[in-house]
Order: structure tokens, then C-alpha cells, then sequence
């Protein structure tokens, strides 16, 4: 055992981050501090929107992600209003927006801009009636100069931008981190290769996870034990417990705010961040664990009114910890309906019927009656599962139709954008957002009972204070369809664990959905993060979401599979420890969030470094309970 000063890994994260050299970052997430923009043609009317996040002053102090522009009003003609209005590169199709106007009597206006993402500044002069544009990409916790003269001719133009101050380079107190996590690993490995040389013996027992069980049959015999050739041994799936490891590891880091990085939160609205890939991926793994779940009730004999009883049973209880517990709600007159964990309730009760249904044991399905191979043996998790496969696809077909051809009142048909700003603000109300799938939730649950601050709001709504809500609800029943079906996926990936026995075989066919839904996404998005038919949307739950999150889901698994179940150069550790009672870390960690040890003092001024630092040991101590349930063979089911 070896211990970690945490003062001390909180302090060189911190020092990490002084190296003043700029690293490129394109942001997507969570605030947009200036970057926004809102339009009116150069029209000095519109009003300035209540923003706590931008600041007018002559002495400002940095927040995270924000440098500051001095902009200097030079008049050779006659001292003018001009206006400042800025348009984000991670705006798409958005109108400008007008953030303050500089009075005649002033001379100068010292102002913070968001670093995240390049910006376009728009200054319009009043009189004469003169403009220009110019774009930048700033620095975070750089200092900037613009000037900008009229003359009398009527025409005007700008020097600059000039850097005054170097900017910081925010995205070294990641590659701190790292290295620390490195030899922390390496640590780690050394201490447990000299402790298994003491011949100790360790924890074997099989462990049911809180999701469905993660063993399938195995046609060899272990020589450890006195059981005859002909009776199978349970062989346990690591990597599975390991993938859903990683999932939760990281969900729980970007629910602490992933150190304040853009990439680590979730994209505005269309794309795709680290943040975007564990919660489908979780309901992914579901999905795998419920066909090796089916598959063991139906061997042991479980009574029917047993299994419906735990399927329903699981459901409610899901359900009841999403509206009671995850969601923090504090009134009935505004509780949240959806959530993350409704809809896991709901797409693990359709993936559990819908394989309960249709399920066949593997010595049924690996079964041939006379000498003849069918020529679709090879692809009989498939062919055998074909009214699955309808069912799957007619939801697909519902949610498309929907989608695309459901009118929805103020809003073009088909609409799947964000509103607000975006369309040049064409659709500035709010209630285009998400078409026809925010129109459903705000018919069905009403207003008050969806969530109110969704991604898109500070990038397409800036105009909308920090109170005020956005009425959109990224996991309602539309995107609750497309739940369900990457749950289908993930069962078919359990249908190869379970009737193919080899690596080889299982690799072929997994690789293979891999890169089939591969080329599906990239058909229907076209390869870009907006042009496409359909975008990789996480709030929309598009099409393209789901098979994107699938092809990277089948290749990821193949990978952990074979470095931990066939050539065992890992074990799994820490994440299968994590994986095993996933159930209690996730409700754990949204229930602590904000006590100490897993957050303390962290502001709206604090460094990357620092909140870096907080999230990461924050992890840490959730792993380290997960670790120590494990020793005591303490796990959550439900």
C-alpha cells in the first residue's frame, strides 16, 4: 500500500497549468460566456440580455475559460455609440448578438471573452453609420487590445487583435493528471506482482451484478475441479463487468464538471464530446447482460411469475429512485418526469420482454437436426431472432415519422434544431426546440415537469437568464424509442457472447456490426457534425446516435475482451470492481455530489487545475468504495 499526498497532487496539477503556451481547443459545452450571438442586422435596438456570465469592468478578474479585450474608441469624426455584438464558431447558423454599446462619453470598454471557441466581433458605429468584423481565437487568461477609429469620410477600420498578456495553457493539468494516474498504475501493477508472489490466494466467486449476470456457458472442464467432462463451468465475462466499469468511471467524472473542459461536458447540440458516449454506452452493456440474464433464469428454472415478477419489480424500482432520488425534485408542482434512470426503467423493461419473448438457449440455437449445415447457420443470432429485428426496426420507423413529418405548432416540419439563435434566428421561441420530440414532452408532462436547462440553452439562448427555463428534456419519450433500441443492440452483442464460443467467432461478428453501423452513420450524417440527413444528436437520441455509439461500443468491448478474457495481460482492476455495483455508485455519487471529499470550494474564478484536481480525487474516492464493497463482498442488486 502506498498513499498519495492529495495536497500535494492538488498543488502540482495547479502548477501545471502556468506554462504560458497556447493549445487550439474547440469547445461545446456548458457555457458560453460571450461567444453567443443574437442578431438584428447591426440594429442598436436590441436588448441586452440578462448574462451573469459577461462582465463590463475596468478591473475584471478571470473566470474559467475567459480572457480579457480592451476595445478603444477612437472619433476623428464625432464622438458615437458603438455597438458590440459577437457570434460564436460553435454556433451554427446563428444570427449575431448584440452584448453591450459603448456610450459616446466613453472612450474604452475592458470586457471578458469566452476562449473556448474562435469568435467573430461585430463593432457598429453609430455615426457614421460604419462597421467591421474581425475573427479571433483567444487564449485563456490572455489580455487583448482592439482599437477602433471612424474618420470623417464615413469609413472606419481596426488594429488588432493585440496580445498584451500571453495566455495560460489550460489543457496542461490534463497531461499532469495523466502522468500521475500513469505511475499511480504502475505502482499499482508492481505492488500487486510482488504481493502474488506470497502465494495468497484471492476472491474468485462469482459475483451476479446489479444489471443481469455476466457468465456463459463453457464447454471446458476446469482442472481444478472434480466435475465430469459433459457438465458445462460458468465462464465469467470480466470484460463486461470492466466496459460497465469504465462507463460509470467516467460518467461519475463528468458529472463532477470533468475538470470545467468543454470536451468533457456535453456538446450544445449537435456532435459528439466524451461526455455524450456513457450513458448510451451503459444502456448498451444492459443490453448484453440481459441476454446472458435470460439465458441463466430459463437454465435454473425459474418460474415464469418469478421472472415477470423481477422484471417488473427492477422496472419500478428504477423508475422510482429516477423521480425520487436522481432528480432532486423539491416540489410537485415542478417535479421532473424523465430522466437518466426512467429511462433505463423503461429500456430495460422492453429489452428484458422483447428477449424473454424470443429467447433460445444456446443448445437450442447451436443445434442442427440431420448432417446438413443451413446455409444461414453462420448468422443464426440473427435469423433466428428475426421477429425481434421487425420489432426494432418498426420503432425505428415510428420514431423516424414522428420525427420528420409530426407538425408541430410554429415550427417547420421535420425541424430537429436547437432554436433560438440558430436559422439566423428564425426561430428564436422556444418552443422549436428539438421539433417534434420537445413538442411531445411539453404536450404530455407539461412545461413545469421537464428539464429546463438543457445544453443548447447558453449557447442558443443567451438571452435567457441563469434562472430562467428552456423547457427541453434531452431523455423524454421520443428519445426514450432510440433507448430502446441501442438496448436491442447491445442484447445482440450478448446473443454472440453466448452462441459463439470463440474468440475468433466472437470477434468476427462483433467487428462486423462494427463497422456495418459504422457506415450507417456515416451515410446518414455525411461525415460532418451538422450537414448530414441526420446528425449525431445525444439530445435527440437520433438514428445516427445510436448506431455511432454502437459502432464504438462493439470495437471498444472486442478490445477489452481480449486484453482481459483471452490473452489476460489486464484483469480489469479498478473498473470491474466499479462494474459489479454500478447501481450504488451511480445513486451514490448524484447524492454526494457537492460534499466533501468529492467536491469542496471550487468557484466561477477557480482554474482548470483546480477543479481538475477536485474531480479526479473526487473519482478516486468513489472507486476506492467500490474497491473496498468488493473485499467485503458488499453489493447492491435490485
Amino acid at each position: 500500500m502506498f498513499t498519495i499526498n492529495m495536497k500535494a497532487l492538488h498543488w502540482i496539477i495547479i502548477c501545471g497549468a502556468t506554462v504560458i503556451v497556447k493549445i487550439p481547443q474547440f469547445k461545446a459545452g456548458e457555457s458560453d460566456v460571450l461567444a453567443n450571438s443574437y442578431q438584428s442586422s447591426g440594429d442598436a435596438e436590441v436588448s441586452k440580455p440578462l448574462n451573469k456570465n459577461m462582465e463590463f469592468s475596468d478591473d475584471l478578474r478571470f473566470k474559467i475559460d475567459t480572457a480579457k479585450l480592451t476595445i478603444t474608441k477612437s472619433n476623428l469624426a464625432v464622438d458615437t455609440a458603438m455597438d458590440i455584438l459577437l457570434l460564436s464558431d460553435n454556433c451554427y447558423k446563428c444570427a449575431y448578438y448584440k452584448v453591450e454599446t459603448i456610450q459616446p462619453s466613453e472612450k474604452s470598454v475592458k470586457i471578458l471573452v469566452d476562449t473556448r471557441w474562435p469568435l467573430t466581433i461585430n463593432l457598429y458605429a453609430h455615426k457614421p453609420n460604419c462597421s467591421i468584423k474581425f475573427h479571433y481565437f483567444y487564449g485563456e487568461r490572455g489580455e487583448y487590445s482592439v482599437n477602433f477609429t471612424t474618420f470623417l469620410n464615413g469609413s472606419c477600420q481596426y488594429t488588432g487583435p493585440k496580445t498584451d498578456v500571453h495566455p495560460w495553457n489550460s489543457n496542461l493539468p490534463i497531461l499532469v493528471a495523466f502522468l500521475i494516474l500513469l505511475c499511480m498504475a504502475m505502482f499499482y501493477a508492481i505492488g500487486k506482482w510482488i504481493y502474488s508472489k506470497k502465494d495468497v490466494s484471492s476472491m474468485s466467486a462469482l459475483i451476479s451484478n446489479d444489471l443481469g449476470e455476466t457468465d456463459t456457458a463453457n464447454p471446458s472442464s476446469s482442472p481444478t475441479t472434480q466435475l465430469s467432462a459433459s457438465t458445462p463451468r460458468r465462464e465469467r465475462l470480466k470484460s463486461i463487468d470492466t466496459f460497465r466499469g469504465l462507463c460509470l468511471v467516467v460518467m461519475i467524472f463528468v458529472n463532477f464538471g470533468g475538470g470545467n473542459y468543454w470536451f468533457f461536458s456535453h456538446v450544445a447540440w449537435n456532435g459528439l464530446t466524451v461526455a455524450d458516449l456513457v450513458f448510451p454506452w451503459f444502456m448498451f452493456i444492459m443490453g448484453v447482460n440481459i441476454t446472458l440474464s435470460v439465458e441463466s433464469l430459463l437454465k435454473k428454472n425459474i418460474p415464469k411469475g418469478s421472472i415477470a415478477y423481477k422484471i417488473f419489480r427492477r422496472t419500478l424500482i428504477l423508475f422510482a429512485l429516477g423521480i425520487t432520488v436522481i432528480n432532486h425534485n423539491t416540489s410537485w408542482e415542478t417535479f421532473r418526469v424523465p430522466g437518466v434512470l426512467q429511462r433505463f426503467s423503461i429500456a430495460y423493461l422492453f429489452g428484458f420482454l422483447i428477449q424473454w419473448a424470443f429467447h433460445k438457449s444456446a443448445e437450442e440455437l447451436n443445434s442442427t437436426e440431420g448432417d446438413e449445415t443451413p446455409w444461414w447457420f453462420g448468422v443464426r443470432d440473427v435469423v433466428m431472432y428475426w421477429p425481434q429485428w421487425i420489432i426494432a426496426l418498426g420503432l425505428e420507423a415510428l420514431w423516424l415519422l414522428l420525427t420528420f413529418l409530426l407538425p408541430v405548432p410554429g415550427c417547420p416540419t421535420g425541424y430537429i434544431g436547437p432554436g433560438g439563435l440558430a436559422e439566423d434566428g428564425n426561430y428564436i421561441n422556444e418552443t422549436c426546440i428539438g421539433g417534434a420530440a420537445g413538442y411531445i414532452d411539453r404536450w404530455l408532462f407539461g412545461e413545469a415537469h421537464i428539464y429546463g436547462h438543457p445544453t443548447a440553452k447558453v449557447i442558443y439562448y443567451p438571452m435567457a437568464g441563469n434562472d430562467q427555463r428552456v423547457p427541453y428534456d434531452p431523455e423524454g419519450v421520443l428519445g426514450s424509442i432510440n433507448g430502446c433500441l441501442i438496448v436491442f443492440l447491445g442484447s445482440q452483442m450478448g446473443k454472440i457472447f453466448l452462441y459463439y464460443k470463440t474468440p475468433k467467432e466472437r470477434t468476427i461478428r462483433w467487428l462486423s456490426w462494427s463497422v456495418i453501423f459504422g457506415v450507417i452513420s456515416i451515410i446518414l450524417c455525411k461525415a460532418s457534425a451538422n450537414g448530414g440527413w441526420i446528425p449525431v444528436n445525444k439530445n435527440l437520441w437520433t438514428t445516427t446516435f445510436v448506431t455511432t455509439l454502437s459502432c464504438f461500443a462493439f470495437f471498444l468491448v472486442t478490445v477489452i475482451y481480449y486484453l482481459v478474457d483471452v490473452f489476460k495481460i489486464w484483469s480489469g482492476s479498478p473498473l470491474d470492481f466499479v462494474g459489479m455495483n454500478s447501481i450504488l455508485l451511480y445513486v451514490g455519487h448524484e447524492v454526494l455530489h457537492g460534499c466533501i471529499p468529492f467536491a469542496w470550494g471550487a468557484t466561477e474564478y477557480s482554474t482548470h487545475a483546480e477543479y481538475l484536481a477536485m474531480n479526479v480525487i473526487g473519482v478516486g474516492c468513489w472507486v476506492l468504495i467500490a474497491y473496498y464493497c468488493s473485499y467485503i463482498k458488499f453489493f447492491v442488486k435490485i
